[in-house]
Formats: C-alpha cells, sequence, structure tokens
C-alpha cells in the first residue's frame, strides 16, 4: 500500500476527518473509504435545490418557463461541479410543446455506465417539492460529492424532462427517457439506471419495476437496503416513473421512491414537508450502490486537496 503523504495526514487531522478514511494517496491522487463519501453527503446542499426548485421556480409543467428555468437551474449546478451539462436536442410531445433532458458523465474505471436520474417537470398546480424536486436534488448531491472521484462504472446523472402525463391520454408521458432509450449506442454500455422519483415525504422505502427484464439491479439494491439496516419493501410491478423506457429494452432498473404522499400532483407539495433524514438516507444508500456494486469499500480520487474547498 502507497504511504500518506505526511503534509496531506496534517491536513486530515485538522479537519477532523479519521486518517482511516483516507486508505491511500500519493501526490495529488490516491483513494478514500467509501465511508468517507457517505459522510459527505449534506442535507443543506440538498434542500437547497429542492427550496430554488419549488419555492422559486414552482411549477414546472412540461414544455413551459417553468421547466426551462429548472433546466438551466441543474446545467448551472452541474456545471458548478465541474462537470460538462449536456442539454438534449428539442424533445416534441404530443401537444406540439417540446421538452428537454439534461446530463453530465463522469468517467469510471469501466465503460459501462450507470444511469442514475431524475425528473425535474411537475404536474400543475403543484410546486413539486417532493416530486420530484427531492429526486432531483439528490442526484444532484450525489453529483456533488462524487465530481472529484473514479467510481466503478462510469455515471450518467440524468435530469428527465416531461416524465409526467401531459394531457388526457394516459400514455402521454415520460417523454425524456423515452426518448433517451432509443439511443442504441447508450443502451448497448448500460449496466442499469435508477430512477429517483419521491424521496422526501413517506414512512417506507420501495424499490420496485415493471418485473418484465432482467432483475439483478433491484435485487441488488434491496439487499444493499438491508445491509445499510433501511427498512424497504420490493417487488410491486410499477411503470410509474423513468425506468420505464429502459426497461423495455432489457436493461436492469430500479425505481427508488418512499411511501406515501398525500400530497404530490398538488399544491400542498411543498418544501416545508420534506424529511431531511430521508434524504440523507436515500443519498448516501445510492452513494453505497453505486460504488461497492463489486464489493469494494475505497474508491479513486484526482486532486485530493479539492474534497476540502468546501
Amino acid at each position: 500500500m502507497k504511504k500518506i503523504l505526511y503534509p496531506f495526514l496534517i491536513i486530515v487531522l485538522a479537519f477532523g476527518i479519521a486518517p482511516g478514511s483516507i486508505l491511500s494517496a500519493q501526490g495529488d491522487s490516491g483513494l478514500v473509504s467509501t465511508s468517507y463519501l457517505l459522510e459527505s453527503v449534506d442535507t443543506v446542499e440538498i434542500m437547497r435545490h429542492i427550496d430554488k426548485l419549488a419555492d422559486d421556480i414552482g411549477i414546472r409543467v412540461a414544455g413551459s418557463e417553468g421547466e426551462s428555468a429548472a433546466r438551466d437551474y441543474i446545467a448551472s449546478e452541474l456545471e458548478s461541479f465541474g462537470y460538462a451539462a449536456i442539454v438534449s436536442e428539442p424533445i416534441l410531445m404530443h401537444n406540439g410543446l417540446t421538452t428537454r433532458n439534461v446530463w453530465a458523465e463522469l468517467p469510471g474505471v469501466r465503460d459501462d455506465v450507470m444511469l442514475i436520474g431524475a425528473h425535474y417537470d411537475t404536474k400543475n398546480p403543484s410546486p413539486g417539492a417532493n416530486d420530484n424536486g427531492s429526486g432531483v436534488a439528490v442526484v444532484l448531491e450525489l453529483a456533488r460529492v462524487l465530481s472529484n472521484t473514479r467510481p466503478p462504472y462510469t455515471i450518467h446523472f440524468v435530469f428527465f424532462g416531461a416524465e409526467e402525463i401531459i394531457d388526457g391520454n394516459s400514455d402521454h408521458h415520460h417523454y425524456g427517457s423515452r426518448h433517451l432509450a432509443e439511443n442504441a449506442e447508450l443502451i448497448s454500455k448500460l449496466h442499469s439506471v435508477t430512477s429517483v422519483d419521491m424521496v422526501g415525504v413517506g414512512s417506507e422505502l420501495w424499490i420496485d419495476n415493471m418485473g418484465i427484464g432482467p432483475d439483478s439491479w433491484r435485487i441488488y439494491l434491496a439487499d444493499k437496503a438491508r445491509e445499510m439496516d433501511i427498512d424497504s419493501k420490493t417487488g410491486e410491478k410499477r411503470a410509474w416513473s423513468d425506468h420505464e423506457a429502459f426497461e423495455h429494452k432489457g436493461v436492469p432498473v430500479a425505481w427508488v421512491h418512499w411511501r406515501y404522499d398525500n400530497e404530490y400532483h398538488k399544491a400542498g407539495d411543498t418544501s416545508d414537508r420534506i424529511d431531511e433524514e430521508l434524504l440523507l438516507k436515500t443519498a448516501r444508500f445510492m452513494l453505497a450502490s453505486m460504488l461497492e456494486v463489486e464489493g469494494d469499500r475505497e474508491v479513486e480520487v484526482g486532486d485530493l486537496s479539492n474534497m476540502f474547498a468546501y
């Protein structure tokens, strides 16, 4: 094992971080424990995103100025973390309006892609703090925490437009994810897809898919939740989130969500109802799941000094 550099150890001690959480370091790179990264999750940052989306921007109906403002905010946040934010071409919906996806890539040890996503639109008249400001905020926080790492798999952080039903036709939804799922090159690289959708209100963590595709990712996540002592349920066959299109393509998928929220799709879906403990559990659960999928408890990092920038 590489020796820990003494100047870096001094920094570690000065910041009150357990030396054991830094497994090795040499020059400007090294390894950190996944437990350290889990401790780096900041609910203040997560709530900042929810407040911006639900309180400042508000209703974000697909194709509206609100949805566009949310997309611009997400892209700006990704760029502030050091990513190149990519906004998709316009995606035409059945009502003649358009939506877009926004995403960023984090290269990993393997080229195969773990896609973790959240939709950023809402139903009128909902400001969408839980549905789905909570999912967007958690995925943004994952992007921030992981921004200086090289995870086991390449990660795509994807924010989907127009997940909600846009009119009276129950099949007129999931426009962003269905559009992306038509990318054959991406589909061929996907290790898994996780939709993080409504994770700020409820008492039960649910991990579901439609039950028509490979089930390995749902099973793995359910096992990881038990390992982390998170009370969870799984096994219901549901297509109510952006995992749907990818499962139809034969990709292992899961929808991660907390139940139940009686205010979703209503004006009462406001940020004051969000349970920060659920956000913390969800973010740490997804971090551990993505980083420890091959059994490792350590992660490659780049410039270690950046980990103390905040």
